[in-house]
């Protein structure tokens, strides 16, 4: 009787521990592309801050947004589209006493990062 309800639980706990590994993830490509953009000789473009990005997320492959440049400030914004293993972690469920729970996730996370 307690097999199942240990194995959800740790599979619950298994689930937020990706997808807080994924936003740490995130932010650190955000911050990798912003400390690129400090650098002499490159220009707050998609190209120059990119690979940056991609290499501080790693091993998550992010979306990264076009950089915006404005009163010689840079920001670049990083995004990762999370799909959990356990489908009530994105949706909403009821449970006995409790009532409607959820989302607990919601499957998007974005950082962004701003470099003088």
């Amino acid at each position: 009787m307690v097999a199942p309800i240990m194995l959800l639980l740790l599979l619950t706990v298994f689930d937020f521990g990706r997808g807080f590994h994924a936003y740490i993830s995130v932010t650190n490509g955000a911050r990798q592309a912003a400390r690129a953009a400090l650098n002499d000789g490159v220009n707050c473009t998609l190209g120059d801050l990119q690979t940056a990005a991609q290499n501080g997320a790693s091993p998550y492959s992010v979306s990264v947004a076009n950089p915006v440049e404005s009163g010689g400030l840079c920001a670049i914004t990083v995004s990762y589209t999370y799909t959990p293993v356990l489908p009530f972690v994105t949706g909403s469920f009821s449970l006995p006493i409790v009532g409607q729970v959820g989302p607990l996730w919601s499957g998007t996370m974005a950082e962004t990062a701003v470099s003088k």
